[in-house]
């Protein structure tokens, strides 16, 4: 099965409050990257890193990084071998600093860029392209996630690590469910002013001795 996933870097912000936004639960449970949907680790340089078994998700969509990037700082990455399509960003303060993007429909050398990405970013598309045209592999498939790594010292696929953790989305109640765990709470003190439930459903009844 070939690479397809996506990834995203957070810094500046507690892990709890990155898993907070996106509506997720950490499990506890130690996972390899890529092998369940979404699993998160903290880095040693502070960052929080969540990898996500899906190419270009949702998760990295400009509507949800340029909200999450507020007072901090995101970097991203995305690949897909089977098209050799790669792409990388980074967002801070609700807005784009940079992304790169190479294709290989768009040739062997193509790196779209926006913004202004690291300044290794020549050096590394360099030294990529003489790999391509040297050992006759799409090297540059690669630089994105170069220049992600960059960021926030995070590549997918290297040896050695931080821990991972299985992620999964938080359980939401319906509706009925959500009214009745509320009333449970609120019964005592509505027995405390009086008020009956009635039998029949969710109304209350005010009884004066």
């Amino acid at each position: 099965m070939g690479l397809s996933l996506s990834w995203l870097a957070v810094a500046q912000r507690p892990a709890k409050s990155i898993l907070n936004y996106f509506a997720l639960v950490d499990t506890g449970v130690e996972a390899v990257p890529g092998s369940c949907a979404m699993a998160g680790a903290s880095l040693p340089n502070g960052w929080y890193v969540i990898v996500l078994d899906e190419f270009w998700h949702p998760f990295l969509h400009p509507e949800n990084v340029e909200l999450l990037s507020d007072l901090c700082v995101v970097v991203g990455c995305a690949e897909l071998d089977s098209t050799n399509t790669s792409v990388a960003f980074l967002y801070s303060e609700c807005k784009l600093l940079w992304q790169v993007s190479h294709l290989l429909d768009e040739g062997q050398d193509h790196l779209a860029i926006e913004g202004t990405p690291p300044p290794a970013t020549q050096q590394i598309l360099s030294e990529a392209q003489r790999k391509s045209r040297e050992q006759e592999y799409d090297a540059v498939f690669s630089v994105p996630a170069m220049l992600a790594q960059q960021i926030c010292g995070f590549r997918y696929g290297e040896l050695g690590g931080p821990r991972f953790t299985e992620l999964q989305p938080k359980k939401m109640l319906d509706g009925k469910v959500a009214v009745a765990s509320i009333l449970s709470r609120l019964m005592p003190l509505f027995a405390a002013q009086g008020f009956r439930k009635e039998k029949s459903g969710e109304e209350f009844i005010r009884y004066v001795a």
